[in-house]
């Protein structure tokens, strides 16, 4: 995983985060807001995907989530793959999107995990406890689970 050039100072610090790991899909997600089942961040590692979802979509999606408190006392945020949503010139405005949302934040926020909406992908099972270890200079998600030894 790598970082936002301009978020490496909220992880300079981090060699290590440990963290139930929970998320997916983004536009899900956001549903279950106001519910029983709402996504919470509290002491988290939230990890978001999305398929066909445009740049000004996911920056609202993601202001929500931040006006709801669903990032408040989160440990990280993890993006996989956004696929699709390409504005009408063809150009995807996402990547930008992510890097303005990581460069707001005071937690630390990653991206480049390889599951999602992808033909080759990792599994992440959601719900496990999680470990984000600095290797060199990137990051390492790794499930922490007596079912798996995934690596993403």
């Amino acid at each position: 995983m790598k970082t936002n050039r301009n978020n490496k100072k909220n992880n300079k610090k981090i060699k290590k985060i440990k963290a139930v790991l929970i998320g997916g899909n983004l536009v899900t997600l956001q549903s279950s807001l106001a519910t029983k089942i709402a996504v919470t961040g509290q002491g988290k590692i939230l990890f978001f995907e999305d398929i066909g979802e445009r740049g000004y979509r996911v920056d609202r999606i993601l202001d929500h989530f931040t006006q709801a408190d669903v990032f408040k006392n989160v440990r990280a945020v993890v993006f996989g793959p956004f696929v699709g949503g390409e504005e009408p010139g063809g150009k995807s405005l996402v990547e930008k999107v992510l890097k303005e949302f990581s460069e707001r934040q005071r937690f630390p926020v990653f991206t480049g995990v390889a599951s999602g909406h992808i033909p080759r992908n990792h599994i992440l099972p959601l719900g496990q406890e999680s470990v984000i270890e600095k290797v060199g200079e990137r990051y390492s998600l790794n499930i922490i689970s007596r079912w798996c030894d995934e690596r993403a």
